[in-house]
This record gives C-alpha cells, sequence and structure tokens, in this order.
C-alpha cells in the first residue's frame, strides 16, 4: 500500500490510523517522521460539500529530507496533532522486569 513513497525515498504520504495493521506498522518504522494528525480531517468532495468527519483518523508519513520539510510547513500553516520520530526495535530500552508476564 505505502511501498511507492519508500522506494522513492523523498515525499509524503497522507493514511489512514490504522496503528495496529501490519503495513502502518511498517510505514512507521520506514518513515523519518510522522504526524498523527488531529482533529480528523473533513475532506472535501468534488461538489465542494466538506464531508462528516471520518471514522479514522489519519497519519501523515514523511520520507526523506522534502517529506520532511513538508511536514514541517504543515505544522506551520496549523495542521496539529503528535509528532513522532521512529526508532528501531534494537534502539528500545528492555521492558522493565514487573512488566513482564509470567
Amino acid at each position: 500500500m505505502v511501498g511507492p513513497i519508500f522506494e522513492h525515498g523523498n515525499g509524503i504520504a497522507l493514511l489512514p490510523d490504522r496503528t495496529s495493521a501490519h503495513w502502518w506498522q511498517d510505514a512507521a518504522v520506514k518513515s523519518d517522521a510522522l504526524l498523527l494528525v488531529a482533529p480528523k480531517i473533513k475532506f472535501e468532495r468534488p461538489c465542494g460539500e466538506i464531508g462528516k468527519s471520518p471514522e479514522n483518523g489519519t497519519t501523515l508519513f514523511a520520507v526523506g529530507s522534502t517529506g520532511v520539510a513538508a511536514r514541517h510547513r504543515a505544522k506551520s500553516l496549523g495542521v496539529i496533532g503528535t509528532l513522532s520520530w521512529p526508532t528501531s526495535k534494537q534502539s528500545m530500552p528492555a521492558p522493565h522486569a514487573a512488566a513482564v508476564c509470567a
């Protein structure tokens, strides 16, 4: 679903928040930055009417310097949400011993 943006290596992709989906998690790890957009985007229909609030939110995935710059521009234009930079699983701290289930 999101392969072309990573093959190109520079740009942005606006996709639904499907955080439990394998493709979303794969895209999040491959991104240079991502923005979980809030509030939900109401898209404009071809007739000019503004649609209702969608069921899912959206994520702006940024790849490469152009994508990261576009993400910063979106923020400066008032797009708000939670900004994140992916980390590799290898760099994540080990879980606390008390948090591990027996």
